[in-house]
């Protein structure tokens, strides 16, 4: 009995999480630091706060502005997918015309479960914009850079069949996901586009630790002195 106790949890201990496929929609929504001035919100293509505007532009140029836009998804447990569109709008600004922080902004990313489990998430994140002085009249020497903070893994989590998942944020691609980088780089005076990758992770499981072998065959020894003692009692 106690030999079939070991293996019978070295058996529940080998366990991993089954694959599942989870397919939905995403939403992000962009907020204000307390205090910023020259900067607004708005609704965009069915999104909700999904787009910041900034500054005052110079003589033929324009506003700057931020958005998402969040796309559908299917995607298994540590597969990469696109969770949702970021377009930037670089144009040239006054300094003075506003006192937006976009080293340190929030961006909530809603995620609308489908299937296997029919419920909305949200996973909190800080962006940065790196926002450089026009000085060289290269668009890209003069570019500004959007990046997350860290590993871009959130706190919040959900549940589903008992065991805890969350999304990290992998980088941005503008080519299908061909090639993932940290830094989306947004060239002066033009607009660009670029999906955000992600991927649903496991928290991390308790396992059963594994005997060693010599233990297992310790036991094994036992459970046969054992049973041979009771035979002579008997």
């Amino acid at each position: 009995m106690l030999l079939q106790a070991v293996l019978t949890a070295l058996m529940l201990g080998s366990g991993s999480v089954r694959a599942t496929t989870f397919t939905g929609s995403s939403a992000g929504l962009l907020q204000l630091p307390e205090g910023t001035f020259g900067a607004s919100l708005s609704s965009e293509n069915s999104g909700t706060n999904n787009r910041i505007t900034w500054g005052d532009p110079t003589p033929d140029s324009f506003r700057n502005y931020l958005q998402y836009d969040g796309v559908g998804f299917t995607t298994e447990i540590d597969q990469l997918f696109p969770l949702g569109e970021i377009e930037y709008r670089n144009g040239e600004v006054f300094t003075g015309s506003h006192n937006l922080d976009a080293s340190n902004f929030p961006l909530a990313i809603e995620l609308s479960f489908l299937n296997p489990l029919t419920a909305t998430n949200t996973f909190n994140y800080r962006f940065s914009l790196l926002q450089t002085l026009n000085q060289t009249g290269d668009p890209v020497l003069d570019a500004d850079t959007l990046s997350f903070a860290a590993d871009g893994v959130s706190t919040d989590t959900f549940n589903f069949e008992g065991t805890e998942y969350t999304l990290q944020l992998v980088g941005f691609s503008n080519d299908g996901g061909s090639t993932i980088l940290e830094e989306f780089v947004l060239p002066e005076e033009a607009t660009v586009n670029a999906l955000l990758y992600a991927q649903l992770t496991a928290a991390a499981q308790e396992s059963t630790p594994i005997p060693e072998p010599g233990l297992l065959v310790g036991i094994g020894l036992l459970g046969v002195y054992l049973s041979g003692t009771r035979f002579k009692r008997r």
